[in-house]
C-alpha cells in the first residue's frame, strides 16, 4: 500500500451497495481503485473526467470485511495522500 498522510472512514456499507464517497476526480483519466483487505489486494479502474463523482460500485467484495481504499490517479499519485477506509455487511430483511 502507499504511503497514506491521513485516512478517512467511509462507513459500513451493504455488500450490494455503492458507496457515494462525496469525492471529485481532479485529473481526466483512467483511476485505479486498490482495495486492501485481509484476504488480499483488488484492482478496479474508472475512467472519470474532471469534476465527475467519485462513486464505488463494492457489489463482488466479500462480505463483513474491513478494506482500506487508495484511489490512484491517471498521473500515478494518490488521491489527496488520504486512503478510505470501509466495513462491508450483508443486510437482509428478516
Amino acid at each position: 500500500m502507499g504511503c497514506c498522510d491521513s485516512f478517512q472512514r467511509l462507513g459500513c456499507f451493504d455488500v450490494c451497495a455503492t458507496i457515494e464517497t462525496g469525492l471529485t476526480a481532479a485529473q481526466t483519466g483512467t483511476h485505479t481503485y486498490i482495495f486492501h483487505a485481509p484476504s488480499g489486494i483488488l484492482q478496479t479502474t474508472a475512467d472519470l473526467t474532471t469534476g465527475d463523482d467519485i462513486d464505488l460500485n463494492i457489489d463482488g467484495l466479500n462480505e463483513n470485511m474491513r478494506y482500506v481504499l487508495e484511489i490512484v490517479q491517471p498521473d500515478g499519485t494518490q488521491l489527496g495522500d488520504t486512503c478510505y477506509d470501509f466495513v462491508t455487511e450483508s443486510r437482509t430483511d428478516v
